[in-house]
Parts: C-alpha cells; sequence; structure tokens
C-alpha cells in the first residue's frame, strides 16, 4: 500500500485468496500446473498497485483528519476521476490551503493524466510496454528530422527563457526551471551537467556560464532525480530517469539505456579505487556496476537515498538505506570497497513512538577537512506531531558510534529568526516536501559547518547542534535563493546549489551566490500567450512564477513579473507588453503589469482586474481573459459557470451570463462575427464527465448548447474558429482516444465532421489552431510535437523538425506579422517557427480601444489586428464622417480626434508584400458624445512652445513635444498622503527668447473640475530655454485635509505670453495630465513598516486599495471584524500595490497586513 489508509481486504490479502482459491479448485497435472503459473501471475500483474510513491513529493501520516479525496489519492490504484471530484467538492465548501496534499496533488496528477485509461484508473505500461513505445518514438523521431517541408524553414527554434531576470534590479535570479540534480566534472570544472524536473538533461563546457540541451532527441524527458559524470573522463555521463540508467560516452551527443531499476535515482558514485566499479542508489535499492557503468546488478532491494566514499580511504564506503521493519533508515559501512557492508548503529536513532513513526530518507555528509567525520540527516517522523524532521546524527569515527548534536529527534521544535516555530524541513506551519526536497553537504574546510537543503537553505556552523536558515524562506543572508531546494553539490571552494527555480553558485562557503542558468530552456508552463503586433510572450510557470518577454530584449531574456506558479498569463491585443495573470492560488483578481520597451527600466504596475478566470494545471481545463476583436477594452472572463463582461478595460466586471451549473473551460469569439462566442462547458463539473459546446449569438448575453456532440470521447475540447465564417470551427479532444481526435463542423454545431487519422494515433492533442487565409491549415500541439492538417491529402503532417522528441506542448499560438509560430510547453520553454504557409492571404481587423468615446477631443488609439505579414505591408485607414484629426491613414496604428458628436464607420485596408489586399469595414464602429467629465485643454503644434519636465514626488517625465496634450494618468502615477507635503517643478522650451508661463491644477474633491479653491498652481516662467525650469519652481504643494482620497488628477500647461487656463485650448503650449493617488495614514493602530501603507478610501463601499509604497516579495493581507473573526483573507507576492473588495455589511473592521518581519493594523469603516 502506499499510504497506511485501512481497507477490510487489502490487495495483497486478495491476491492471496484468489491464488489460494485457485490452487483448492484445480487438480491439475504438470503441464496444466505450468499454466496456472502463468494465470496466477496475469492476476497478480493485474492487481498490483498503479500508483506509485515516486508520483508524490512526500507521502505524509494518514490520519482522521486527512480529507477523503487526499486518502483516495494516496491508495493503490485510485479512480482519478473520483479523486478530483472529491478534491473539487472539498474546495467547494472549504477554504483553499496549500498543504503537503494540495501540492501532492498537483504533482501527482501531472504524472498520472498521461497514464490513464479510459475509465479513469492509472494504467501503467510494463517494461516491454514501455520500450516498445520508446523504440516507436524514437524511430519516428529520428524520420522527421529528415523531413522538410516546402516553403517552411529549416525547422522550430528555441526561443526561451534562457535566462531570467529580477525587476529591480534586472539581474538574473533562478526563478527560472527546477533542477533536480547537478555534477561539476572533477577532471576539468568547467564541464558540469544537470538534471531538470522535465525539460532533460543540459551541460556546461564554461563553468555553468551558458547551458546546452544534451537530450533534445531522447526520452528521458522530465525526472532527471541523479546525474554523474565520470571522475576522469568528462564525457562520460549517468542519468537516471524513466526507472532506467542511461549513459553517454560521448559527452552527451548519443545515450543508451543501460539497465531498468523500476526506481526513482537518488545518487551515483564512482570508486576512487577502480572507476569501473559504480554505485546507484535508489527508491527501489542499491545497484553496482563492474564495467564502468555497461551492466548493473542490484545489491539491496530496500530504498537506498545515499552512497558516499572515505575521503582519504578509498576501500571505505557508507550506504544509508531504509528498514522498513524498524522504520528508520540506517547507516552502513562497507570496509572492502563495497563488496561486503556492515550495519554501524551503536547509539543510532531509535524511532520515540513506533506506532506513529515515518521514515522519509536521508543523506549523508563527510568533509575532507575531517576524513573519519560523518554526518547522517534523517527526515520523517519519530513520533506523532513531528512535521518531517528528526536531526542529524554524527559520527567522529567512521560511524562506530553516534549522536545527535542537537539532543532530539523531532519535535518539540525551536524558533527561527522572526520567532516563529520552526524546523529545518518545514515551514512554520508543518507543510513540508519530504525526500522530494532534500540534500546536505558539509564544508570542504570547515568540518562544522553544514548545509541542508530542503524548503529552504539551512547552515549549521556548529556541527549540527544549531540551524540557521539562510536561504528562501526566513532567509538571514541570502536574498535570490528559490524555495525548495533540491541538490548541492560541494567541489572543494565550488558550491552549487540546485532548487526548483534553478542553478546558483558560491565561492565564498555561500556567504554569496549568483544565478548561472543561461541556455536551460526547461521552463514549466501552465499558462500560455503571446502579444500581435510585437513579439512577446507570458506565462505562469510550475515553481517559478510568471514569465514576461519582449523580443528588445534579446532572445530569451525574460523577466519575473510575479506570481507564484498559476495557470496564467495573457497579453493586451494593441499594448503588447501589457501582461495581465494571476499572482497567487488565493488570489480572486488578476494582476495587470506593462513590462518596459528597454530592458532593465522600470516595470509599471496598473491597476488589477476584480476578477480572475478558471485556471487549471490539467490539460484543457481552463477559461481566460478574451478581448473583443474590435474593442480592447471590451473583456470577457469566464469564472466557474459564469460569463464575466467589462466595456471599461477591466475597471468593473458585470455577470451577463450563468449556465446552468458546471464550470467554463475555454471561449473563443469569432472574428467574422464577434457577437458569436463559442464556449466548452463541463455541465456537472465532473473530472471524468463529458464537455458540451455552446454557442452565442448576442455577444454571451444567452447561450445554447450546439445541436450536436462530436463523437468519442468528449472529456475535453480546445477550439479554433475560421476567422472569415464564424460556422466554421475546429475543436480537439485532449486525451481523445484513437479515431476520435479532431472533428469539424461547417454549419455551427448542427453536425460535425470527424478529421482524425491514423497519423495521430497515439498522440496526445493539447491545442489547436486555424491558420488564417489559408486554404484550411489546421495545426495541433501535442505532447510529442505539432501536426498540421493538408487538405489535398486529407491527412495530418508531422511538422515537429527540430523540437524535442517529448515536446510536452501546452498551447500554440499565431504570430502573424512575421509568418511564425509560437509554441508554450510544460518543461520545454517556448519555441518558433515559419507557418507552413508563409504566403497566406490577408484578413483585415481593425482594433481600437472602446466603442463609446465621451471627450470630442479625446485622441484615440486605433491599430491593427490584422492577419498580416508586416514586411513590406501597408495600411489604409478610412473614417466616415471625417474626423477632426488623424495622425495618418497610412500608418497600422493612427491616432484619431473625432471632435464632433456622432457615429463613425471605420474601414482599414491592409495590403502585404505581396500585393494582395484585403478591407474590412466596422458599420457605427466608435460613437463619440460630448460627455465630458472635465473640461479639455490642448495646445496646438504651430510652435515648439512645451511642457519640457514635470518632476512631483515619484513622478520624474522628461519629454519633448509630439502633441497638443499627452495623457500619462495610465503610464505614471504617485501616491500622496493628507497633510504632508510635495515640491513640484515644471521645466518648459520657450521656443526662443520669450516667456513661457506654466500652471499646475490638482482636482482635490474629485469632482472632474479644476474649479475649487485650492486647485490651481501658478509656477512662473522662463525665458530663452530649451529646457529650463519656472522661476517659481520648485512650489511646496500641501495636500489638503479634505482631499478626497482616491485617484485623481495633475494637469500641468505651459503657454506663450501669459499663464494659460483651465480650459484654454488650441494655443502656442503643451498640455500634460498624470495621476495622483491620494491616501491617509489614518485609522492606523500599529505599524511596523518603515514607510506608512497607505489604504484608501477610508472610508470605502468595500472596493479599496493598499499602496505599501515599495515591492514586497511576499504580502498577507487579513480581514477581521472587531471580535477578531477572520472575514476574508488575501496574499499577493512581488507587489506593492493591492486592490481588495470586501463584500461585507456597513461598520467597521480591522485591516491586518504582514510582510516578513513587518506588520501594520488599520480600522477600515465600510459605508
Amino acid at each position: 500500500m502506499i499510504s497506511n489508509v485501512m481497507l477490510k481486504i487489502n490487495q495483497t490479502d486478495m491476491r492471496k485468496l484468489l491464488i489460494l482459491a485457485v490452487l483448492n479448485k484445480l487438480k491439475l497435472c504438470e503441464m496444466k500446473s505450468t499454466l496456472l503459473l502463468v494465470f496466477i501471475s496475469l492476476i497478480f500483474i493485474q492487481i498490483q498497485s498503479q500508483n506509485k510513491s515516486e508520483f508524490f513529493k512526500a507521502i505524509p501520516n494518514i490520519n482522521s483528519n486527512t480529507p477523503e479525496w487526499a486518502k483516495l489519492m494516496y491508495s493503490d490504484n485510485p479512480n482519478v476521476g473520483e479523486v478530483e471530484d472529491l478534491y473539487r467538492q472539498y474546495f467547494k465548501i472549504n477554504k483553499f490551503v496549500k498543504t503537503i496534499h494540495t501540492q501532492n496533488h498537483k504533482h501527482w496528477i501531472r504524472l498520472v493524466e498521461p497514464l490513464l485509461d479510459q475509465n479513469g484508473f492509472i494504467k501503467q505500461l510494463s517494461q516491454v510496454e514501455e520500450d516498445n513505445k520508446f523504440e516507436a518514438l524514437k524511430e519516428k523521431y529520428t524520420e522527421q528530422q529528415g523531413f522538410r517541408v516546402p516553403g517552411s524553414d529549416a525547422g522550430w527554434v528555441a526561443m526561451g527563457p534562457f535566462e531570467t531576470f529580477g525587476t529591480d534590479p534586472a539581474i538574473p535570479i533562478s526563478w527560472h526551471k527546477n533542477i533536480y540534480a547537478i555534477d561539476q566534472s572533477l577532471s576539468d570544472p568547467n564541464i558540469l551537467i544537470c538534471g531538470t524536473e522535465a525539460g532533460g538533461v543540459y551541460k556546461s563546457i564554461d563553468k555553468a556560464n551558458n547551458w546546452t540541451l544534451i537530450s533534445l532527441g531522447e526520452v528521458f524527458s522530465g525526472g532527471n532525480a541523479a546525474v554523474k559524470i565520470h571522475p576522469t573522463n568528462p564525457n562520460n555521463y549517468l542519468v537516471s530517469s524513466n526507472n532506467r540508467i542511461y549513459q553517454s560516452i560521448d559527452g552527451g551527443t548519443s545515450w543508451l539505456e543501460r539497465h531498468f531499476t523500476n526506481g526513482t535515482g537518488h545518487e551515483f558514485t564512482y570508486s576512487p579505487l577502480n572507476n569501473n566499479i559504480v554505485f546507484h542508489a535508489s527508491s527501489s535499492g542499491l545497484f553496482k556496476s563492474i564495467n564502468g557503468g555497461l551492466n548493473w546488478t542490484q545489491i539491496y532491494f530496500d530504498s537506498c537515498w545515499d552512497i558516499d566514499f572515505h575521503p582519504t580511504n578509498s576501500n571505505i564506503v557508507y550506504l544509508l538505506k531504509s528498514n522498513p521493519t524498524a522504520k528508520r533508515s540506517e547507516l552502513f559501512r562497507s570496509d572492502d570497497n563495497g563488496n561486503t557492508w556492515t550495519l554501524k548503529d551503536n547509539d543510532w536513532y531509535v524511532p520515540a513512538d513506533f506506532n506513529n513513526a515515518f521514515d522519509r530518507g536521508g543523506k549523508i555528509a563527510v568533509t575532507p577537512a575531517s576524513v573519519d567525520l560523518v554526518y547522517v540527516c534523517l527526515i520523517g517522523s519519530s513520533k506523532n506531531e513531528d512535521n518531517g524532521w528528526i536531526g542529524v546524527y554524527k559520527s567522529s569515527n567512521r560511524g562506530e558510534n553516534w549522536s545527535n548534536p542537537s539532543g532530539q529527534d523531532g519535535g518539540p521544535y525551536g524558533t527561527i529568526n522572526s520567532g516563529q516555530t520552526w524546523n529545518v524541513a518545514a515551514y512554520s506551519d508543518g507543510y513540508h516536501q519530504g525526500f522530494y526536497n532534500f540534500d546536505m553537504e558539509a564544508s570542504a574546510t570547515n568540518p562544522d559547518k553544514i548545509w541542508i537543503a530542503s524548503i529552504r537553505l539551512t547552515e549549521s556552523s556548529d556541527g549540527g547542534q544549531t540551524f540557521q536558515s539562510i536561504g528562501a524562506a526566513n532567509s538571514t543572508r541570502l536574498n535570490y535563493i528559490h524555495a525548495d531546494v533540491q541538490d548541492i553539490e560541494v567541489n572543494g571552494n565550488d558550491i552549487w546549489v540546485a532548487t526548483d527555480g534553478g542553478i546558483d553558485f558560491s565561492e565564498d562557503e555561500l556567504m554569496t551566490h549568483e544565478a548561472l542558468n543561461r541556455g536551460i530552456q526547461a521552463a514549466h508552463f501552465w499558462g500560455f500567450n503571446t502579444g500581435w503586433n510585437e513579439d512577446t510572450f507570458t506565462g505562469g510557470k510550475y515553481h517559478d512564477g510568471t514569465s514576461g518577454w519582449y523580443e528588445n530584449y534579446g532572445l530569451g531574456n525574460a523577466y519575473n513579473i510575479g506570481g507564484v506558479e498559476e495557470a496564467s498569463g495573457y497579453v493586451h491585443p494593441i499594448e503588447s507588453r501589457k501582461l495581465l495573470y494571476r499572482t497567487h492560488y488565493a488570489s480572486d483578481n488578476t494582476s495587470v503589469k506593462t513590462i518596459p520597451e528597454i530592458f532593465g527600466t522600470e516595470i509599471i504596475n496598473h491597476p488589477s482586474l476584480p476578477v480572475r478566470p478558471n485556471e487549471s494545471y490539467l490539460a484543457a481545463e481552463r477559461s481566460g481573459v478574451y478581448f473583443d476583436p474590435r474593442y480592447a477594452d471590451h473583456m470577457y472572463v469566464g469564472l466557474n459557470n459564469s460569463v464575466y463582461k467589462s466595456t471599461n478595460g477591466g475597471i468593473n466586471f458585470e455577470v451577463i451570463y450563468s449556465f446552468p451549473g458546471g464550470i467554463i473551460f475555454e471561449m473563443e469569439i469569432s472574428r467574422s462575427n464577434p457577437n458569436v462566442i463559442y464556449a466548452v462547458i463541463l455541465p456537472t463539473g465532473g473530472y471524468w464527465d463529458p464537455c458540451e459546446i455552446w454557442k452565442s449569438i448576442d455577444g454571451g448575453v444567452s447561450w445554447s448548447k450546439t445541436i450536436t456532440d462530436p463523437s468519442g470521447n468528449r472529456r475535453r475540447f480546445r477550439i479554433s474558429i475560421h476567422p472569415e465564417d464564424e460556422n466554421k470551427v475546429w475543436i480537439c479532444t485532449p486525451r481523445g482516444e484513437n479515431g476520435s481526435k479532431v472533428h469539424y463542423t461547417e454549419d455551427g454545431g448542427a453536425t460535425w465532421e470527424n478529421k482524425t487519422t491514423s497519423t495521430i494515433d497515439g498522440e496526445d492533442i493539447a491545442d489547436i489552431l486555424y491558420q488564417g487565409g489559408t486554404n484550411d491549415i489546421v495545426y495541433l500541439a501535442s505532447r510529442h510535437g505539432v501536426f498540421y492538417w493538408d487538405a489535398n491529402t486529407n491527412d495530418w503532417i508531422n511538422y515537429s523538425t527540430d523540437l524535442p522528441l517529448i515536446t510536452k506542448s501546452l498551447q500554440i499560438n499565431p504570430f502573424y506579422r512575421d509568418s511564425e509560430l509560437r509554441l508554450g510547453t510544460n518543461g520545454r520553454g517556448v519555441w518558433g517557427r515559419k507557418m507552413q504557409d508563409i504566403q497566406f492571404s490577408p484578413i483585415a481587423q481593425p482594433i481600437t480601444y472602446s466603442d463609446r468615446v465621451e471627450c470630442l477631443m479625446d485622441p484615440i488609439q486605433f491599430d491593427c489586428y490584422s492577419m498580416l505579414n508586416h514586411n513590406g505591408a501597408s495600411w489604409e485607414w478610412t473614417i466616415t464622417p471625417e474626423p477632426l484629426s488623424i495622425s495618418s491613414n497610412v500608418v497600422r496604428n493612427p491616432i484619431v480626434i473625432f471632435g464632433a458628436e456622432g457615429s463613425y464607420d471605420v474601414s482599414l485596408t491592409v495590403t502585404d508584400g505581396s500585393g494582395n489586399s484585403d478591407t474590412k469595414t466596422i458599420t457605427s464602429m466608435v460613437t463619440a458624445v460630448d460627455d465630458c467629465p472635465a473640461c479639455e485643454s490642448f495646445g496646438n503644434m504651430a510652435w515648439n512652445t512645451a511642457v519640457t519636465l514635470v518632476d512631483f514626488n515619484s513622478i520624474f517625465n522628461a519629454t519633448g513635444k509630439t502633441q497638443p496634450y499627452s495623457d500619462y494618468t495610465e503610464s505614471l502615477s504617485s501616491t500622496i498622503e493628507i497633510g504632508n507635503s510635495y515640491d513640484l517643478s515644471v521645466n518648459v522650451n520657450t521656443d526662443g527668447n520669450y516667456n513661457v508661463f506654466a500652471t499646475a491644477w490638482i482636482d482635490w474633491n474629485q469632482d472632474s473640475d479644476f474649479d475649487d479653491e485650492g486647485e490651481t498652481y501658478n509656477l512662473g516662467l522662463a525665458t530663452n530655454t530649451a529646457d529650463g525650469i519656472t522661476s517659481l519652481s520648485p512650489m511646496s504643494i500641501v495636500v489638503p485635509d479634505d482631499a478626497e482620497e482616491g485617484e485623481t488628477t495633475l494637469r500641468v500647461a505651459a503657454k506663450f505670453a501669459s499663464y494659460p487656463g483651465q480650459c484654454d485650448i488650441d494655443y502656442d503650449g503643451e498640455v500634460e495630465e498624470y495621476a495622483l493617488v491620494v491616501g491617509s495614514s489614518l485609522g492606523i493602530l500599529e505599524n511596523t513598516f518603515e514607510i506608512n501603507p497607505l489604504i484608501y478610501p477610508n472610508p470605502t463601499n468595500g472596493d479599496f486599495s493598499i499602496d505599501l509604497r515599495t515591492n514586497y516579495k511576499k504580502i498577507d493581507v487579513t480581514i477581521t471584524d472587531l471580535n477578531g473573526k477572520e472575514i476574508q483573507s488575501n496574499s499577493y507576492v512581488n507587489s506593492q500595490l493591492l486592490h481588495i473588495v470586501l463584500k461585507q455589511a456597513s461598520g467597521l473592521y480591522l485591516i491586518n497586513i504582514k510582510s516578513e518581519d513587518y506588520k501594520a493594523v488599520y480600522k477600515l469603516l465600510v459605508k
């Protein structure tokens, strides 16, 4: 059994009963007995456990408090559909809290989903079946590498992320990819190899400054838990993956399978006396080779966790092995180079409470600084209430005698830096991940110093008596060590730390470190999306937050823009650097950030969307943020069973339709008719239940189920709509059975045609994409590559050239600007390739922000959202009736000022480099009304008189004159506090030897004008300067006590010869506007933050914001009533501005804000 869940008859007993029943009933001759043994073997194979302990990070103690879904998940042969249904039901009525069970679930479901049969049970392949599968994949891969499609480029190209950078400062950080194991060559320290969780094996020849994938065409794509370089041959490597040992003897150019171990590898070690002798410790035992890894013999069958040679006496070997009967791991020593082994357990660990004890393994550490010293670190539970940590045992005489320097096994645990209860392996709440994140090494120069890898990086400088966290949680030293440390390697002064985020290197005993991940393209995207007119991508990654990349940064240089590990990531259709993503599993909103045009400059934070879509780590079980192809401010979100819509850029959303029940997965908006929307609905919400396709013809206000359903497995669907005909739809079925993976309708779902062929048998399809302007070219992204539909042969053509053999596709997107595709993957990063038809016909599509303009003089951005290759392309815009001005009618993205009320038709003609054109006209695309909330003001372009600098608190904007009015309210803002004073300075360009005056206005009462007393500030004049400060600058401005809290406007204007008026128009000068956020420190009950957080507005209607005044890595906000009852809690990462919606009755509430060692408590009045 995997867990200790009690069953009336466990499976071992069942096997015995079946065998005895058959033997007692049948009287057979010798020949028949042989047949009987075969029959009995088949019974045994059929009912043996299909679940594996290796599917979990760490199996915890199972007791009455363990949720039923978790008990079933840990059982021998769970029905995965039942587990998922219980999981979803549980979290419908219970608040989601991160525990070892939820983390195990996230890890487990990812591994078992590809193994499910049609009834939802795990069906592991036998060794022979798996060997045959691998052989077929290798053969198919070899064939496709020689296949080049006419008219296409050579194949797929890796796009990264190759390196991940922080945002402040923009330095490389290990929020990049989970590295399971790393090894450095002893004979050539410049050579290293590392094994990743999901992206293969990588090699460096320049001491980790650059890495290269050396397993592109191999079947061991993930779970590379142990790697080793031969001690004298830097081109000889061993890797443990797929329950097998692989070897390369040519530096990673080719690989050979050496042995099937049926277990997860933990460690390789070579004998220093004879390099032909190699040991391999694994979950299935100890293996030994006497011919350099060519052949292997199994020595032990219980889990073996670690093996190390004595630093100077190469006959002595230490082995840590589980003893299931004693519920502990034990240290064995060999004095004859591993030929015989002796248990060394004098004063060794014995569980304090045998019934509640658990053995989860351990690690060994030795050091040349004290050659007979041996450390062993043990994890598990010695008694009830122990949370994963037993302790360090130490021997100074090669294991003859042992002691625990800390004086106790397991708890009760002490305190760590902030005073919270802790242990080396767990957080203060007891959460840990067992052997999944675990290692120990000793300093090569200081025998009293050891480092332990767990959820954090921990150091002991006194031989294991006391510990301090030096990296990740509760860190006292290393700020950028990622949580969940997998491996530590010490090679003299070189120290390597492998974590869930990547590789860090130190050569000063871990006093400092640097991230060295460049070239490791193993990002495991759970969400993925790309830009339209600019080359960008974003996506939430397993373990490693959300990536943001833009073409100006250089190939593969990506930001970590925040978040934890969410299946999220969306790109604005006009502002391609504006990225949207969910930050945290407990977050109910969607963060919005604009990454900079120039790498290393500031990232802009925008207000969050108040909702978030359904998102899931499971294939095709996610909704998203969807944009109307005409209006970027018109957004749709599928949350639970409801469709939400915003028409103001996400400031507010309203529910426009709720399905009878279930959950919304994908939604797709038609380009040819945006009132037509298709959605994938799981009507019952059950994991194994079939989905349905629903359709709206009125923009989501009402919906109806399509007349028929596609045949075969309908568990999940992905959709792609023909861009010129809303009734033509292609769908794929992830995990669909052979013969029923792809379907097509040309009548809006009334009938479906099966487009599956034998070419895609065995392919696990992840996504589908219709390429516009072609003869029905449709792409399929699968686990093993990409295919496209060839209408001439009515078959799928392999389009996977130069992709990894195990591609692990997640989503495929078009990038029409360059006639390319973008492929996001689960563990292989992002890839790009030319479309199969690069000569596609253009399909025009104009886009702007909204269908309504309320300020006639507002500059309105239009853009091309067309399917168009931009190389040699041209654009022509026609707006009827003619607007007041258009910046140009022959550019891609003109600025329009309508100037008069009315409905305007917008027509866009696009022409590609070959002269092919397409035109789209949208009747009444924009309605302009004279309903501007504040008076308009703007200069003109006749002269160069301008504002050249505005300097106010955190706003510092030096500009030239590009237009008569510039609106910076979306991109530049500053938070100011009631009662405080701030200096305002303005510089101007006088355009010669003239007097130019400057005035500023601040709408303190937020009544959309600047008429009120105390809202106007005359800043004097400047003369004969291209960029000179005005005579009354800097001016001290005090925020009035009666100023309204929240966002307001700062207007600054420069005018020739006289002070400008707040509503002056078309004059010799310029106007600029900025956003100010007014807050108050009133209501503070307690605060230890260095700068007071601001809460605004306060009082509030329940919709309020918290400005922390600077960015914090992790913030917890808890809202209680005055009696201390928790009302709501939210967690944020890498954030400064927090937006919260409190849906409670009027009254007083307490806002508790915590971040690291800082805390603040505020009173909040809800009106």
